[in-house]
């Protein structure tokens, strides 16, 4: 059998298993000593059909845990709701720092010999013999959570067969300690005179006292009860002081030092997780969204609000899309939660309270649906918006009944990372309610002739949705004008000839900022704007603003310059329907006296 297992499915195992294969259990076990990341999808894991633990999404992340244990000691998990954070950390976490102690009965000389070098420096990695501490918002919720690490040891055959040295013949009379759901004990400790289990159940309530630990796992701190009350926060954020105090040694620095592993979602901005953001510098934070981010991928983006956080913005691409395949299945997740709740869950982003409030915005989706065609009588599939929440009454409007659609560009010439972004986003006025419908957006760092092509691509999605070429417009600056020239060379050698591209005049005087907020506030406040769910960047920026990225919110509020242009005055309004009235009429008398239209 290899190092790494190449070619070996749950079958082999099963059957290595089964035939009690003594080569493969030595190999097995050491592959989980060393990769907390194949303990958990091979041991932990075990029996759960599908296994979704995928390497792309979940090693990084396990690796980095595996490093707070053995040798940071300080970190935050502030991996996105639902997604493995406890199934990664305090559930397989204990089992995995207790079998850091090797046996010579059932691993090879040289496994043993690594082990003895490896805990030479780690001496608060100690087997068995360490006790650790669960922490939660109650001692109810974490013992749920000791139990089910303590059901590891009792029902996950793969990790009984691997590690049989720390079962006991019988739980119910263990020869030495406890072995409960609130606290149990493994055998085989050096020391069995311990008075403390090697994992028990802790809460906020509970009162703890002296320094008997050589790590904590702080999970879930707020909760649904908690987070809407300052005082329950403001109580939970000073509990983080007091923490270490549990801890045998308290140094992170010290080779005995015990580890404090916090693991939790955002709630609020001045949660938990903001004080060790803001004034824990030594811990290490792992932090990402629910979409992939621009800069980190399915990375770390660490610490919220660093200078290395700067270029993170999220792409319409799940992070897990194992689970959650698409922006669409994403969409419904933030449809029934809301997107206060969304953001500071899902994307790690609490909300923030600024003079344009992102949660005002209206989420439809785009689908296609069977109507009635009024010019032919008859039902055919149109691409329809699709409101959701509390619009989720109204009627279906189809998007090439909508009076204007318009693609608005924000080019950029610069593809470094830190500059801005091409922005192209498409948008459409419905005359009749106001409302404006963010349909689709794309935003990155392209360099000019993939530029033209993205947008290109946009406009002839556009044509083929609405059966009809939107305007397209551009600010008139000089660095910008490549685009107007590049997309009319690009569009007659792909055969689609789209409109003059409409030069905006630069607004002179004024900046982004308060363009922005002039012609995107009153929107926001009068729930005018829609964005189509699954667009990330332009929400991103709207709970950011004015700090971060506006290129999505400019190429946006560019669109308003045309829009503007249709907003008509009563006289002009009670004339139209004037005239629409005498034109109804003589159609009316039209087939009786051949009275022209006109």
């Amino acid at each position: 059998m290899t190092n790494d297992l190449k070619g070996y499915g749950t079958a082999d195992l099963q059957d290595a298993m089964e035939r009690n294969d003594e080569d493969a259990r030595m190999t097995l076990r050491a592959l989980c000593r060393r990769s907390l990341y194949f303990f958990n999808k091979v041991v932990i894991c075990w029996g759960i059909q599908p296994n979704l633990m995928s390497k792309e999404v979940f090693k990084a992340r396990q690796d980095w845990i595996q490093w707070i244990f053995t040798d940071h000691k300080r970190g935050l998990l502030e991996d996105p709701r639902a997604h493995m954070k406890t199934w990664g950390a305090t559930v397989p976490g204990p089992p995995w720092l207790a079998i850091q102690k090797g046996d010579d009965r059932y691993d090879h000389p040289n496994e043993m010999s690594r082990i003895t070098d490896f805990l030479s420096t780690r001496h608060h990695l100690k087997g068995p013999d360490s006790r650790y501490i669960l922490i939660s918002d109650s001692k109810s919720t974490s013992s749920r959570w000791v139990g089910g690490s303590l059901d590891q040891w009792t029902t996950n055959a793969m990790l009984r067969w691997l590690f049989p040295e720390f079962l006991w013949t019988n739980v119910n009379k263990p020869d030495y300690g406890v072995w409960s759901r609130v606290g149990y004990t493994l055998n085989s400790r050096r020391n069995p005179r311990l008075p403390d289990p090697f994992l028990r159940a802790s809460g906020l309530e509970s009162k703890e006292q002296g320094g008997r630990a050589e790590g904590e796992f702080i999970d879930d701190l707020v909760g649904e009860q908690s987070y809407k009350s300052k005082l329950e926060l403001e109580k939970r954020r000073d509990y983080i002081d007091t923490i270490p105090q549990l801890l045998e040694n308290t140094d992170p620095r010290s080779t005995r030092g015990g580890f404090i592993l916090i693991i939790g979602n955002r709630w609020a901005l001045d949660d938990v997780n903001s004080k060790v953001h803001d004034q824990r510098e030594y811990y290490s934070v792992w932090r990402r969204a629910a979409y992939r981010c621009y800069s980190h991928g399915v990375g770390n983006c660490g610490r919220w609000k660093s200078i290395d956080a700067n270029p993170c913005s999220l792409t319409q691409v799940p992070t897990w899309i194992d689970m959650y395949p698409d922006a669409q299945s994403m969409a419904g997740v933030e449809e029934t939660l809301g997107p206060e709740v969304f953001s500071c869950q899902w994307l790690n982003d609490p909300v923030r309270v600024s003079d344009l409030d992102a949660t005002k915005i209206g989420l439809f989706t785009l689908e296609q649906r069977k109507l009635m065609d009024d010019d032919i009588g008859q039902e055919t599939l149109q691409w329809c918006i699709v409101h959701g929440g509390e619009h989720s009454k109204r009627a279906d409007i189809p998007i090439r009944r909508l009076s204007d659609h318009v693609v608005s560009i924000d080019p950029a010439t610069s593809i470094e990372s830190s500059a801005a972004r091409t922005a192209a986003a498409w948008i459409a006025l419905d005359r009749k309610t106001s409302h404006r419908y963010v349909i689709d957006l794309v935003a990155d760092h392209w360099a000019p002739d993939e530029s033209i092509a993205r947008i290109f691509g946009m406009v002839k999605d556009v044509h083929s949705k609405i059966g009809r070429l939107p305007k397209v417009l551009c600010e008139k600056v000089a660095a910008q004008q490549f685009v107007g020239y590049g997309l009319r060379k690009y569009s007659e050698l792909q055969g689609l000839m789209i409109p003059r591209v409409e030069d905006l005049p630069v607004p002179r005087g004024i900046a982004k900022v308060d363009k922005i907020r002039r012609r995107l506030g009153h929107l926001l406040g009068q729930e005018l704007l829609h964005f189509r769910a699954g667009l990330q960047l332009p929400r991103q920026e709207l709970r950011h603003f004015p700090t971060g990225t506006l290129d999505c919110l400019d190429a946006i509020s560019q669109a308003e310059d045309i829009f503007q242009q249709y907003y008509a005055n009563v006289d002009s309004t009670r004339l139209a329907n004037r005239r629409a009235r005498a034109r109804n009429a003589r159609r009316a008398r039209a087939t009786v006296t051949g009275v022209p239209l006109r």
